[in-house]
Formats: structure tokens, sequence, C-alpha cells
């Protein structure tokens, strides 16, 4: 869809696309990411069923799973800027920045890997992402303008911020309730997804219904 406005030079349309589907993407993952902070060792012990892992293993892999899955919105923006990116037929721009995140995961890995071991290996992960991320969106910002940002982050503090704070809150309650997988997970997510839409209803409605 992106690439048909692109090839059609309509813009408007373009950056309306595109800013919604960042907006989406940043809503998504961030859900997921927040929901889960709490619940990284549970998530483990589901994903290593039956697995021969004592206690104190599946707390690590819960640690470097809350690790990252700090970088989870970061990196699907840089898988989305990359499709964005070919659309306008800026791949070169893309293949440089990709070359910048190898030498970035390169070399942090090489000194927090030696300093905190997997634990900072998969630090350097979301380092990496994080710098893939700002570094595309910068280029986005110079290429096209910035109406895809503003559409995306239009009001962050009740589309983003507070979802984010009552996400984190329950997920916190239900850890400390013992109440724990697939289902708290669920309505963690669904509590911020909720709380995103109805915080900012008519502002939701006016990005669905393709107004700037």
């Amino acid at each position: 869809r992106l690439s048909g406005h692109v090839r059609s030079n309509e813009q408007k349309q373009a950056a309306l696309t595109l800013g919604m589907a960042i907006r989406a993407t940043i809503v998504l993952l961030l859900s997921i990411a927040i929901a889960t902070i709490f619940q990284a060792e549970t998530v483990a012990r589901v994903a290593f069923f039956g697995a021969a892992f004592t206690a104190e293993q599946f707390y690590d892999l819960g640690r470097i799973l809350s690790i990252g899955l700090l970088c989870l919105p970061f990196q699907g923006l840089v898988v989305l800027f990359g499709t964005a990116f070919v659309s306008y037929d800026r791949t070169g721009l893309l293949v440089i920045v990709s070359l910048v995140m190898l030498l970035v995961m390169t070399s942090l890995g090489l000194f927090l890997s030696a300093k905190w071991g997997i634990n900072g290996l998969m630090l350097a992960y979301v380092l990496t992402q994080v710098t893939g991320a700002l570094l595309l969106t910068l280029i986005l910002l110079f290429i096209i303008g910035r109406q895809p940002i503003v559409i995306a982050l239009r009001r962050p503090l009740r589309s983003i911020l507070l979802p984010g704070v009552v996400c984190l809150s329950i997920s916190y309650i239900f850890r400390e309730t013992g109440f724990w997988g697939p289902p708290a997970l669920i309505l963690s997510v669904g509590a911020f997804l909720a709380v995103h839409v109805v915080s900012d209803l008519t502002n939701f409605k006016k990005i669905i219904n393709g107004q700037n």
C-alpha cells in the first residue's frame, strides 16, 4: 500500500499510511514488551517446558529475556523502516545503516560480553536495535519530513505513557498475586490497547478515518 502511494506521488497518503504503521508497531510491540517484563521467567519456563533446567537457570533465562524484550519496539521499527526505505527507493541508505548496526553489534558485543557474559551480549543487541531505529528515523525525517512521526506519536502522554503505566502496574500485580501464563499476558496487553484507544478516542477515530 505504501509503495503504491509513493509510485502514484500521493505524498499525503503515503505519510499517513507510514505514520499509522509506525504507531501500530510501537503500540503493539511496546504493549507486549511491557506486559512480559514481570513475566519473563514464566515465559522462559513455558518456552523451555520439559527442559532439565534448574530454578536458577530459569531465573537466568528470564533475566536474559527481560533484557531482550526492551528492544522489541525498536526491532519492529527497524523492520518497518526497511520496508519503507525500499518503497522510497532508498536501499543504499538502508545498506549503510545495516553496516553501522553490524559495527555497533560487533564492538559492543565483544566489550559487554567480556564484562557481563550473555547478559552483556543481549544488552549489546538491544543497543544495536535502538541505534538502528534512531538512525533510520533521522534519515526518514530528512527524506520525507516529520509528518509520519507526528502521526505516530500524536499525544504520547495519553497514547503511550498512560497505557504503559497501566500495563506495567497490572503485570506487576499479576506477578505478586501468582497469576501468570498466557492469560496474564493477554490481559496485560489488552489493558494497554484498551487504555490506548479509550484515553484518546477522538484522535484514534481521526487516524482510522485517514485524517491528519
